[in-house]
């Protein structure tokens, strides 16, 4: 199963992603106990959530927060590259939302956090959303 077969499957929002992400990102705040302060949409702020996640477990991050982890990956991403956020439907059994920005490839935050949750590897959203950028950058429009 692919990144974003395995989001559709747990995702409570799939294409509505989007437009929800303020309500995801603040319920994502309530629920790890973290302060706006340390949920600022800054990279350094995805080693709180990576330990949060780390300690949680991945199987139950992802039955319980999959939809607030991309969303708020992806208002990081979006932020970091002055993207917005849009919605593939081009399989319309699958619409899945990512971030467009000038000079990249569509950026997947779906791949950030399934990578993430679906690994053995202590969680690393900073490094994998990092990844996630540089590989759309190299990929180009």
């Amino acid at each position: 199963m692919g990144s974003v077969a395995h989001w559709f499957h747990f995702s409570n929002l799939k294409a509505t992603l989007p437009s929800s992400v303020a309500r995801l990102t603040d319920e994502l705040a309530k629920a790890t106990n973290l302060s706006q302060d340390t949920l600022d949409f800054t990279y350094a702020s995805l080693d709180s959530l990576s330990r949060y996640v780390d300690q949680l477990g991945g199987d139950a991050a992802s039955q319980t927060m999959y939809d607030h982890l991309v969303a708020y990956i992806g208002e990081v991403i979006r932020l970091r590259t002055k993207g917005v956020w849009c919605v593939n439907a081009s399989d319309p059994s699958t619409p899945y939302p990512y971030v467009a920005a000038d000079l990249h490839a569509p950026i997947m935050p779906i791949n950030v956090v399934w990578e993430q949750l679906d690994g053995l590897d202590p969680v690393d959203f900073r490094r994998a959303a990092a990844d996630e950028v540089r590989s759309a950058r190299a990929k180009g429009p």
